[in-house]
C-alpha cells in the first residue's frame, strides 16, 4: 500500500499543478493606440495609485516590498520612456522614505 501511495503522489501533485502557459492571443502586440495615448493612460493609472501610498513610509501596504519596488521601477521606466520627469519628485520622496525605514539609524 505504501508503494502505491508513493507512486501515486507525484502523479497527483502533477495533475493538481496550475497551468502556467501564456495564451497565444496575449502575444498579439498590435495596438490601435498611439504612443501618446498609451503614455496618457499610464499616467492616469499612476495618478489613480498616488493616493494609495502611505506617506509615512512611502509604500502601498497592500503590496509586498518587492511589489512596491517593481512599481517604482515601472514609474521610473515610464518617465524615461515618456522623456519626462513627471513622477521624479514623488518617486524620489517615496523611495527615500522606504530606505529610511529599511536602514536602521546608527
Amino acid at each position: 500500500m505504501l508503494v502505491i501511495t508513493l507512486l501515486a503522489f507525484p502523479l497527483l501533485s502533477y495533475s493538481l499543478s496550475p497551468d502556467l502557459s501564456i495564451p497565444s492571443q496575449w502575444a498579439n502586440t498590435t495596438s490601435t493606440l498611439g504612443r501618446n495615448d498609451r503614455i496618457q493612460q499610464v499616467q492616469s493609472v499612476l495618478d489613480t495609485l498616488n493616493p494609495s501610498f502611505d506617506l509615512s513610509d512611502g509604500t502601498i501596504h497592500a503590496l509586498s516590498l518587492e511589489q512596491n519596488a517593481n512599481l517604482f521601477t515601472a514609474v521610473v521606466m515610464y518617465d524615461s520612456l515618456s522623456s519626462s520627469k513627471d513622477n521624479y519628485d514623488i518617486s524620489k520622496d517615496r523611495l527615500s522614505r522606504i530606505m529610511t525605514g529599511l536602514i536602521p539609524n546608527p
